[in-house]
């Protein structure tokens, strides 16, 4: 599938402030005055751009290495290239693998936790997904619930139909974002902005994501983007009771745990 090539570009996602308690010196060049729309420094941007152009740079070696053909029928590409470039060091490739992975879940749960709490903070999820632990500046609720949920979909499905049906979902609603950033830029262009890119990211970001979200319904129709659109679009069942007209839940204004 596609989105496994897009990796590379994923390392923005990570880019987190919350839990920052110096800017300037994290982030020397970004704006970080009250009411001014702030630019992402040069240090942040130089960390992403170096994650591109390594990640760009392994799967080059790759086609490389191999043919097209080899990348397509094998299970594990990394390891077909580690077997024709480092012969009998491929062995490095698994453990490399794995301190990459270790890393990704890292900043997956801590993100993915906090974009949570975020949600929860506006009013989309139950109050009590905003909780933090008591000694420590972290969404404890929203970490264990996102673990939690992350277990049951692994132990129920197939881990490769998984991360296809998740990632047409996710670019369904990245599109969806990026389409709503065009929208306002428009409708309201003096509005502060916490993060300012240039329009033309999110234009073409939206051509990928249309791209990525009817490539495999057309290529290889399946039942289970019907689920996943499905279980997306059921998410209004929640919306309109406890964000449209507030309905309130017992534990409303829990903040810590």
């Amino acid at each position: 599938m596609p989105y496994r090539f897009l990796d590379e570009y994923a390392n923005i996602y990570y880019l987190l402030s919350v839990n920052v308690k110096t800017h300037y010196r994290n982030n020397p060049t970004a704006n970080t005055k009250p009411g001014s729309s702030r630019k992402i420094g040069i240090f942040p941007s130089l960390e992403c751009l170096l994650i591109v152009i390594v990640y760009l740079a392994t799967n080059t070696a790759s086609f490389a290495a191999t043919t097209s053909t080899a990348i397509l029928q094998a299970d594990a590409v990394v390891m077909v290239w580690g077997d024709r470039v480092l012969k009998g060091a491929s062995l490095v490739i698994p453990v490399a693998v794995m301190v990459s992975a270790f890393g990704a879940v890292n900043g997956n749960v801590f993100s993915g936790g906090r974009s949570i709490s975020v949600a929860a903070r506006d009013g989309n999820l139950p109050n009590v997904l905003i909780s933090i632990h008591v000694n420590k500046p972290i969404p404890l609720p929203t970490m264990v619930f996102t673990t939690v949920t992350t277990t049951v979909f692994v132990l129920l499905g197939d881990i490769s139909s998984l991360v296809d049906f998740f990632s047409f979902t996710v670019w369904l609603f990245y599109g969806l974002s990026f389409g709503s950033l065009l929208v306002f830029r428009v409708t309201k262009p003096d509005r502060v902005r916490p993060y300012k890119c240039p329009i033309v990211i999110p234009v073409v970001m939206v051509i990928i994501s249309i791209y990525l979200v009817l490539a495999p319904i057309i290529k290889e129709p399946s039942i289970g983007y019907l689920y996943a659109a499905l279980f997306s679009v059921g998410g209004l069942l929640f919306y309109f009771p406890f964000v449209k007209y507030k309905l309130d839940l017992p534990y409303k204004g829990l903040s810590s745990l």
